[in-house]
């Protein structure tokens, strides 16, 4: 009997899969249960400072340890505007809200013009002093803003999220003054607060998106039912139980790793699409039950082998995150890849078992088809485009070599930027009253630096005041400080004109009682008395601007009485954030290449075509980067992402495409042949995966939080370009080399 008229015989374990599949659907109904009750049960998000640092990260150590030494607390600033600053209802309504904000349990104290900081002189201070409060609370020659000072417990490891509880209160309470007209709150405790907002958002945006998504696209590239509920449980079976298992681990999620539904979602659904591709075009020579048993062994005969290389680089792309030292990368990293390795699983374990169970009797067509062959589909399974594909294109394939080009070519110019401020969106509350009260003429941020004192070198010295106001001085002259607050600034203010060039013993002593009365009360002391800190009040800074106020700064010649001061401060340690932001896309990209070029040759027994399979999986992700350079986008937190995991992703349709090729090749093919047959084959499985990935990436355009926009704005175009680059030029390279190619042995 020849070979056409004989059905293979099906896999032993395709069998077993079949007879079990009752054991493995109730398996499954049960670990998905139980992941999504432990989900559910012990889900939180956890934005916080400590939240984005590993326990041991020496800078967020130091940072916590001068942070304690100073009380642990922060600022909030409160501008409102009114129909006049000097009218008594609005004063009195001032009053009524600064005595209500007080006693909001993280609030330590409120400055404003009718409560002023709470140090007593024993004297009236001079007039100076109380110009200097005012100057600070109210714009030059405007009598219509001003501005609330709220001092606040600043935990940096909390999860509770009372700093937006703390915002409702001072918004609804603000909101019912009748002379206030507009107010707008800015601080690092509006930040923190806006992004545990912007995660609890981005939740149910991306769940609710991900699975409409899913549910139309899927059934419209599956094109019917059956197909999209096994869809559906190879879905519901890789991302509840990684949800599950971070909860269980005690784990809180934030704004990276709250993305990983939809990483997990568009990755394990272009498996299937693969598989269920494979599953109907064997099935055109088999119906009943019997046939679909077969037709799930030719699959696993044709796939299992590049699904699990594919399996394999792609968790290896995700894993090389693990390197990263922020904290939240590293944890999306490695559940990433644990979601990865779980998708493959289902694939060839509940995919099989819900395929022989659904399709026992439904044949894919109305009457039976003759055998495929397995290396020519049937005409009637093509389409126009992927004929036009199949077909050589040099002169478009020119052009798209000519692009990618372009866009390597900026990747010299990629820079990191940790601006938190630009994550919002234009019309974000946050942003728009962090611009206003830089247009009334307000700073909105601050940079911290920190003396340490010693038994030797009291805060009390007579030199060390003068030199430090010294050096103030040359602070105030960098441009973008708009003052300089400090404990030595708040004396001299304060001191009578008589007192400034004291040298008599006696009135040190005084001098050194007023600044022990007034350390007491001051944020600008520590707790023991062995560190003095200086605040420059400044415009929000990015990265960029730290970096140049601290070259300034370091360029100073301080006095001799002054030592070198420490900077400090919540928005230098998130700028500090872009070195390991850095380190994170290089040493994932590097991981990822490096593996994938060990890997591929191994999976093609083939050198040649390893190397062509990296060059057209690696060059996508730095075209893309390149891009990103052109458009003055840099890098941050979200898209270093990209690198390592867009290649790990990408190489999978090319160790699909490839293998085809080489399949078809050693069955005798020609390379035209073997190439026009990985188009018009695993050509529309690709095409389906990247519309499905491109897709689910996109919906992350609904966040509030541009760098998650970003990053599935540009995943993406990597994914697209990648698809071109499989299609349309790696087909060309193969036909340039094709004197090198492995053909079937005679």
């Amino acid at each position: 009997m020849s070979p056409a008229s004989t059905p293979p015989s099906p896999s032993r374990y395709v069998e077993a899969i079949c007879r079990a599949r009752g054991w493995i659907l109730a398996a499954w109904i049960l670990f998905v249960g139980l992941s999504t009750s432990t989900y559910l049960s012990a889900f939180r998000i956890d934005n916080s400072v400590a939240a984005w640092f590993l326990d041991d990260d020496p800078e967020l150590a130091v940072y916590e340890a001068d942070h304690d030494a100073f009380g642990g607390e922060g600022w909030i600033y409160l501008w409102v505007e009114t129909e006049s600053l000097d009218s008594p209802l609005f004063l009195r309504e001032l009053r009524e809200l600064v005595e209500d904000l007080q006693v909001l349990e993280p609030v330590s104290e409120v400055i404003s013009l009718v409560s002023l900081p709470r140090i007593s002189f024993g004297y009236l201070p001079s007039p100076s002093w109380s110009n200097a409060f005012r100057s600070r609370l109210v714009p030059d020659e405007d009598e219509q803003h001003t501005v609330v000072a709220i001092r606040h417990r600043d935990d940096l490891r909390t999860e509770v999220p009372y700093r937006l509880q703390l915002l409702e209160k001072i918004r609804q309470r603000t909101d019912d003054a009748d002379t206030i007209r507009d107010f707008g709150l800015v601080g690092t405790a509006v930040i923190n607060a806006e992004l545990n907002r912007a995660a609890r958002r981005d939740m149910f945006v991306y769940y609710s998106l991900i699975t409409v998504f899913v549910l139309l696209v899927g059934g419209i590239a599956l094109g019917n039912f059956r197909d999209l509920i096994t869809l559906g449980a190879v879905v519901v079976g890789t991302v509840l139980p990684v949800m599950g298992s971070i909860a269980a681990l005690g784990l809180a999620f934030n704004l990276i790793t709250i993305m990983l539904p939809t990483l997990l979602v568009t990755v394990s659904v272009s498996y299937l699409v693969h598989f269920l591709g494979e599953f109907h075009l064997q099935r055109q020579a088999e119906t009943g039950f019997q046939g679909s048993i077969i037709a799930i062994s030719a699959t696993f005969r044709r796939l299992l082998r590049p699904g699990a290389w594919t399996t394999l680089t792609t968790a290896i792309g995700f894993a090389s995150l693990l390197l990263s030292p922020v904290e939240p990368i590293r944890q999306l990293g490695g559940f990433a890849a644990l979601g990865i390795a779980l998708a493959w699983l289902n694939t060839i374990t509940i995919a099989p078992a819900l395929l022989s169970l659904l399709w026992k009797d439904h044949p894919s067509h109305g009457n039976k088809a003759s055998p495929v062959s397995p290396t020519v589909p049937p005409s009637r399974s093509l389409s126009p485009l992927l004929v036009w594909i199949s077909r050589p294109h040099p002169l478009l394939t020119l052009l798209l070599a000519i692009a990618f080009l372009t866009g390597v070519s900026g990747i010299a110019r990629l820079s990191a930027d940790t601006n938190y401020l630009a994550f919002f969106r234009s019309d974000h509350r946050v942003r728009q009253d962090y611009e206003r009260m830089a247009n009334l003429g307000f700073p909105s941020d601050s940079l911290t630096l920190v003396n340490d004192l010693s038994e030797f070198d009291p805060i009390a010295n007579l030199k060390r005041h003068r030199d430090q106001l010294q050096y103030e001085k040359s602070l105030r002259s960098i441009a973008g400080v708009h003052r300089v607050e400090s404990l030595d600034h708040l004396i001299d203010s304060a001191l009578p004109a008589k007192w400034k060039s004291v040298s008599s013993s006696i009135e040190r002593n005084k001098l050194f009682l007023l600044f022990l009365q007034a350390s007491q009360h001051s944020d600008f002391t520590s707790k023991h008395g062995q560190k003095l800190r200086t605040r420059l009040m400044t415009d929000y800074l990015g990265t960029r601007e730290i970096l140049r106020l601290r070259e300034e700064i370091d360029a100073l010649d301080a006095p001799t009485g002054i030592r070198t001061p420490r900077i400090s401060g919540t928005n230098v340690l998130w700028s500090n954030m872009d070195s390991h932001v850095v380190r994170t896309q290089l040493l994932s990209i590097s991981l990822t290449g490096i593996s994938v070029l060990i890997l591929l040759p191994i999976a093609f027994r083939s050198l040649l075509l390893g190397f062509l399979g990296f060059f057209v999986s690696f060059l996508p992700v730095v075209s893309t980067l390149g891009l990103m350079a052109w458009l003055g986008l840099p890098v941050n937190i979200a898209t270093c992402l990209l690198g390592g995991v867009v290649i790990g992703i990408a190489v999978d349709d090319t160790i699909y495409f490839l293998s085809r090729v080489r399949d078809a090749l050693r069955e005798g093919a020609s390379l035209d042949a073997a190439c026009a047959q990985a188009v018009q084959t695993t050509g529309r499985a690709m095409i389906k995966t990247t519309i499905i990935l491109i897709g689910g990436f996109l919906t992350m355009g609904a966040s509030d939080f541009l760098p998650s926009v970003y990053f599935g704005l540009f995943f993406g175009l990597s994914l697209f370009l990648a698809l071109l680059a499989d299609l349309l030029l790696l087909p060309t390279l193969l036909r340039v080399l094709a004197g090198f190619l492995p053909r079937r042995s005679e």
